[in-house]
């Protein structure tokens, strides 16, 4: 059969601005339900068998929300910008070196507890003999998303640098 398809992106949003575009394309709202569902069922199952403190970071633990989640990757993000050497130095008050908009956003313990947890996969479910069973739903999401998203020209060519080869 010949090629017709009309390669390019497809799909795209027609209104919104480059964080939308960006969203859309890399942080579709699949993936934060996949990411909230997975790590609340974790954790769920980690306190239940660890029996922690209720000092402790997840003895407090109470369902993260995909709102939330979203703010962790911001932060995460934005430590890319604003370097310190260690992440609680971001919630710093001291006033030379207070970054106020990390507390702002959403409180050091609470990051703490969620950024402790992401997971994408239920291990009770999965084919533990796949090497990338951790991350094999996001991997399927992403591609799912990049399929529907980008329609390739009819030849594809493949640099050999990219391909691994023994002689």
């Amino acid at each position: 059969p010949a090629f017709t398809a009309q390669s390019g992106l497809a799909d795209m949003p027609d209104d919104g601005d480059d964080i939308d575009f960006y969203t859309w394309l890399f942080m579709p709202e699949e993936l934060f339900d996949l990411l909230v569902t997975q790590t609340n069922l974790y954790t769920t199952e980690f306190n239940a068998a660890a029996q922690p403190s209720p000092n402790s970071c997840t003895g407090t633990w109470r369902p993260v929300s995909k709102v939330e989640m979203k703010r962790v990757f911001a932060l995460y993000i934005l430590t890319s910008l604003v370097k310190k050497s260690q992440l609680r130095e971001y919630w710093c008050t001291d006033f030379l070196t207070s970054t106020p908009v990390f507390p702002s956003i959403m409180a050091r313990n609470r990051f703490e507890a969620i950024f402790k947890f992401p997971r994408f996969a239920n291990k009770a479910t999965v084919d533990k003999d796949d090497k990338l069973y951790k991350v094999k739903p996001l991997i399927d999401l992403l591609s799912d998303l990049f399929r529907t998203v980008y329609v390739p020209q009819k030849q594809i060519f493949v640099d050999e640098e990219l391909v691994k080869y023994k002689a």
